[in-house]
């Protein structure tokens, strides 16, 4: 095994994660948790931390698989788990490591060798058939007593977990090795003995696709993706944002523009005699504080000098306040 490739094998575990930190630690690649099935609901969920992981890969040139929790217990379950775990990692760049199957749920493993392996091929089938390279991960435990080894060692890719100093040797591809102390946190730490790189490239083009490279969108674009809500807020902006190689602060500014250009727009179009509404959060002229009540109602101008407005209801002065925290109601 020439190759001795450092790597890791993050999921929800890693909140907070420091991708650029990862890098700097010298890890090549990273092992992905896409997606996990219950194990008594038997349903199948997204993890949750999927997409800030896969952005802050690309973000710092970190090369990626994936992996999925299997809880299945038939052929059939571990066809739908292979069919949702691709529906989640189709929208990424194709990864330039494999889509592992985790087999290490003893609900499986009391199945039998032949079910256990059955299933355990049904999902890396299916994984293939969709477009993706596929291998299994396990244990030594599990391929000596859960499955049928003669029809996996040599057949499918192994990413064998065997945390010691020197792994037991059944031409594993990537090794699970223990831990390691990383961007301020611990993780699984993985070493890979192929250029997994080439290897997929090569089966990409072998089965008419071809690997993209990550490519970060206009500004325009993501300022048009934030308006609509798809980078969520406050820090979750910041994290997101910055995970895919994005600079929040940029981003944040155009759309500051954009607040201040609508603002001035409503508020050239606001008159004595207008009805209008204040906006959430909106202050009096001189800084006071107002009554939740007021920011729910529409109000009338009845004066306006400068960038100050008096808004009225009904016979009533509520406040003074300032012009551009006025929209038209």
């Amino acid at each position: 095994m020439a190759l001795n490739i450092p790597g890791v094998d993050i999921s929800y575990c890693q909140q907070g994660l420091n991708y650029e930190k990862l890098k700097a630690d010298g890890i090549k690649f990273a092992i992905i948790r896409s997606s996990v099935t219950g194990t008594s609901s038997h349903k199948q969920f997204v993890d949750n931390l999927l997409n800030r992981h896969v952005n802050g890969c690309i973000s710092q040139g970190i090369d990626y698989g994936f992996y999925h929790y299997s809880c299945a217990v038939s052929v059939a379950e571990a066809k739908k788990e292979a069919q949702f775990c691709v529906e989640q990692i189709k929208q990424f760049p194709l990864p330039k490591y494999p889509v592992f199957f985790d087999a290490e749920e003893m609900q499986m493993a009391n199945l039998g060798k032949k079910t256990a392996t059955d299933i355990a091929l049904a999902f890396i089938d299916e994984v293939e058939s969709l477009g993706y390279p596929s291998g299994i991960y396990a244990n030594p435990s599990w391929v000596e007593t859960y499955l049928d080894k003669t029809r996996i060692l040599g057949k499918k890719d192994l990413w064998l977990a065997h945390w010691v100093k020197t792994p037991r040797q059944y031409g594993q591809k990537l090794w699970q090795s223990g831990l390691l102390y990383s961007a301020g946190m611990k993780i699984d730490a993985d070493y890979c003995f192929v250029d997994y790189p080439k290897e997929t490239a090569a089966w990409y083009s072998a089965h008419g696709k071809l690997p993209v490279n990550a490519t970060k969108k206009p500004l325009d674009e993501i300022v048009a993706e934030v308006w609509a809500g798809k980078w969520g807020i406050g820090q979750r902006r910041y994290d997101d944002l910055t995970a895919a190689g994005y600079d929040y602060y940029a981003v944040q500014d155009a759309i500051n523009k954009q607040i201040a250009e609508q603002s001035k727009s409503s508020a050239s179009a606001i008159k004595v005699g207008s009805k209008v509404m204040l906006k959430n959060g909106a202050k009096t002229y001189d800084g006071g504080s107002l009554f939740p009540f007021v920011y729910a109602r529409p109000h009338t101008v009845s004066e306006i000098v400068g960038d100050r407005a008096v808004i009225c209801y009904g016979t009533v002065t509520v406040a003074a306040v300032k012009l551009g925290d006025l929209t038209l109601a």
